[in-house]
């Protein structure tokens, strides 16, 4: 049976492989050409072949392809695709078809669900052109089992280069794009450059916004979805009034309420989710969502959904931002040209590459490292009396995940009782201070540590620690007493699961400081070379890949290492 093959192009590009109806294989580039959301109009030339080699599936197996881009009519691209498409390979021609930006989130999120007759929700900085305006936020139902717009709220063009001031400085901004409508999520990344961040950082504005207060109050909108105004300089317009009423320079001003700043970011974006959502939900009488695109790797946003838009339950893919385009292209291909979709999430999130321990071992070598293979009892036993020890581990066994956030195949692991060790890993990652760690629990007893009002595999949503383990916790606790959890299952991840129990007979407690595997400004690893260069680079003090462990001095000390 044929396979379809979804391409990404533009910021995070990847690609993705699907055969019967469901996914076999995901990357994005980055993982692969190490640039940190691998930004080109060029095909994401490595993820396709490393789809094609780990499925071991030939180019001309392939007899669809789906292509997204993002600020573009796609169907006015699609003749120059089609070409730089079949040049790829020798005497390849599979059907090329494009696909709708929106569409693809929706898709995206749709069937890596189990969720029964659900509204599907976009909403990202910016999708395609519609007419002269963009896709903002878009919601989807099912119509004979299939995803049909429901209703779409749209921004215009203007301001298009986010990252200048004449877009997020209402001094620098014309009198001309003042008054447009934008997205929600651009609303957000207004305010990260505003503060001070730059492109792709809107989480650390999500983590500088805990233990702050707005500067400014949240207005009551009174409009319904799609129909909400939201212009360019709302919001930016009271910040510099009050500037002006402060006497202060404009820079020492923002630099003084930057902790305020974020936090009037956060409380606006969620006074207009929880209106759009809450609409959508009246205006279908439907309670279960599946939501996608950008906006919803914001997890203090996520877990609040459930709270206040009356929803039963809510799915949001690892892969919400663009890096997950693929995943919806490659689907709207195969059902467009092979056949129907299957709706399941248990592929999720584990996609992407894996490496043999023969292949592991001749990596090693190449580095002088020591080696011996280990079984997993031991692996087990060894780890969680290293990090119980006060030591952290690099960790890189099975396939990598989907999306930005580590969930325990390519991670760095720590004691989450440790007061230190928060400060002490942002140092060692070049972060900033303030930024925030995960734990990660075991499935059955997420609900014991972490007020959550539902289960949280993903590491999606923010939820609060309870009162009597915060100061047991310090290393995973947040500022506002939150703390964005990954709930392990023993059926899909044993290995995880058993660590986190071995870690509950030496500490008490079935939990893990959980942070991705990487160094500031650098993609996660995904390959052994990557894992082992961070970890000879930094102050990690062990390495875990596949069967084996290295101690950082690269040899065994009197415990066995």
């Amino acid at each position: 049976m044929a396979y379809s093959l979804g391409i990404h192009i533009g910021h995070d590009r990847s690609a993705t492989l699907v055969h019967k109806g469901i996914i076999l294989a995901h990357i994005s580039e980055e993982r692969l050409d190490r640039i940190k959301h691998s930004t080109s109009a060029e095909l994401p030339k490595k993820s396709i072949n490393a789809v094609l080699n780990m499925s071991g599936v030939k180019p001309e197996q392939v007899a669809v392809v789906g292509v997204s881009y993002t600020c573009v009519a796609i169907s006015n691209i699609l003749e120059q695709l089609k070409c730089e498409i079949h040049d790829l390979y020798d005497n390849w021609a599979p059907e090329v078809i494009g696909c709708s930006h929106h569409d693809c989130h929706a898709y995206s999120s749709f069937y890596t669900s189990e969720l029964d007759d659900p509204v599907v929700f976009v909403a990202d900085g910016a999708g395609d052109i519609v007419g002269e305006k963009l896709e903002a936020e878009t919601a989807y139902t099912l119509e004979s089992g299939r995803l049909k717009l429901f209703s779409q709220r749209l921004q215009d063009i203007g301001c298009f280069k986010i990252n200048r001031r004449n877009s997020y400085n209402l001094d620098y901004m014309h009198e001309s794009d003042r008054n447009k409508q934008i997205s929600l999520c651009r609303k957000y990344e207004q305010f990260t450059y505003l503060i001070g961040f730059s492109h792709m950082q809107s989480g650390k504005t999500m983590g500088l916004a805990s233990g702050h207060l707005p500067l400014i109050p949240s207005p009551k909108i009174v409009e319904e979805f799609p129909s909400i105004s939201l212009t360019f300089e709302d919001s930016l317009k009271e910040i510099n009034t009050l500037w002006k009423k402060s006497g202060e320079p404009w820079h020492q001003f923002i630099y003084k309420y930057r902790g305020e700043l974020a936090a009037t970011a956060q409380a606006w974006l969620e006074s207009y989710m929880f209106k759009m959502i809450n609409d959508i939900v009246a205006k279908t009488q439907k309670r279960n969502v599946c939501v996608a695109g950008g906006l919803f790797l914001n997890c203090t946003m996520n877990h609040k959904l459930m709270q206040r838009c009356g929803i039963d339950n809510l799915h949001i893919i690892p892969a919400a931002g663009d890096d997950g385009q693929s995943i919806g292209a490659a689907l709207i291909a195969y059902e467009k040209a092979i056949g129907d979709l299957r709706q399941s999430s248990k592929e999720i999130p584990y996609l992407g590459q894996e490496f043999s321990d023969d292949y592991i071992e001749s990596r090693l070598l190449k580095f002088g490292l020591v080696v011996k293979k280990m079984d997993e009892e031991w692996l087990i036993d060894q780890i969680s009396k290293d990090i119980s020890d006060g030591n952290i581990v690099g960790i890189l066994r099975g396939r990598s995940e989907i999306g930005p956030r580590a969930l325990g195949h390519r991670s760095i692991l720590a004691d989450p009782r440790r007061r230190g060790m928060q400060e002490c890993l942002n140092r060692i990652k070049g972060r900033e201070l303030f930024r925030p760690f995960a734990p990660m629990v075991t499935f059955e007893e997420q609900h014991k540590f972490f007020h959550l009002d539902a289960p949280s595999p993903h590491m999606l949503f923010a939820s609060q620690v309870k009162n009597e383990y915060i100061d047991v916790l310090p290393a995973i606790t947040h500022i506002d007493g939150t703390a964005r959890v990954q709930a392990v299952n023993k059926e899909k991840e044993p290995f995880l699961h058993g660590l986190l129990k071995v870690m509950k007979r030496n500490t008490g407690y079935p939990i893990l400081l959980n942070t991705s595997f990487n160094l500031a400004g650098d993609p996660i690893v995904e390959h052994p070379d990557d894992a082992i260069k961070t970890f000879l680079s930094s102050g990690l003090d062990r390495l875990v890949l596949g069967s084996y462990y290295v101690s950082a001095k690269g040899k065994f000390n009197d415990r066995g290492l």
